[in-house]
């Protein structure tokens, strides 16, 4: 029955990725919300620093996926997302080591938000390229409907969870958290 209900997952190389999204976005969901939770704590409950926070996200994911797009047309995806996703492992790493050693400033995490969107702006078109090289053409159209539905999920599951674990742990370990999530997806794209 659910693989008559959802025939992408049939295919192994999809069911990896399909899986290693939904774990890694639910991780970058809660770095989000460390990240906009430890900014606003630091500028003294400041909200143009959510704006500025915003902006920095906004600006790359806006003007670069095109470029992105152009790099997955012409170069090996796999290869693409495997310097996308090490890169957004350091990334976090760095803002988890930063934060817990009490080193983390407000310009730090917004230039972290900014290349962690420019990163994003070429990882997600390669993705959305790679999803029709792993599965035939009449499972497709279930297979995007399916990564709608895994980013929506952790949308709303990922910041819940973070809330939670933000008064427990501390926004350092949420990023440490998320390095650990790109993990499910490097597994699936090597």
């Amino acid at each position: 029955m659910f693989a008559r209900q959802y025939p992408a997952l049939r295919h192994r190389p999809y069911r990896l990725l399909w899986s290693g999204l939904l774990v890694s976005n639910m991780g970058t969901w809660m770095q989000n919300v460390a990240q906009n939770w430890l900014i606003y704590k630091m500028t003294n409950n400041d909200p143009r620093y959510l704006g500025w926070m915003g902006l920095a996200f906004a600006i790359p994911m806006i003007v670069l996926p095109p470029i992105g797009g152009y790099l997955a047309d012409r170069l090996p995806r796999n290869k693409i997302l495997q310097v996308t996703q090490w890169s957004m492992v350091t990334l976090a790493l760095l803002q988890a080591g930063l934060t817990l050693a009490g080193r983390n400033t407000p310009w730090l995490i917004l230039i972290a938000t900014f290349l962690n969107a420019t990163l994003l702006a070429v990882d997600n078109p390669t993705r959305q390229a790679l999803i029709p090289t792993l599965i035939p053409r009449e499972d497709l159209l279930n297979a995007l409907a399916l990564n709608s539905a895994t980013y929506n999920g952790a949308a709303l599951i990922g910041p819940a969870l973070a809330g939670f674990l933000l008064g427990v742990m501390g926004p350092g370990w949420l990023f440490f958290g998320n390095a650990i999530s790109y993990f499910a997806l490097i597994y699936a794209i090597t």
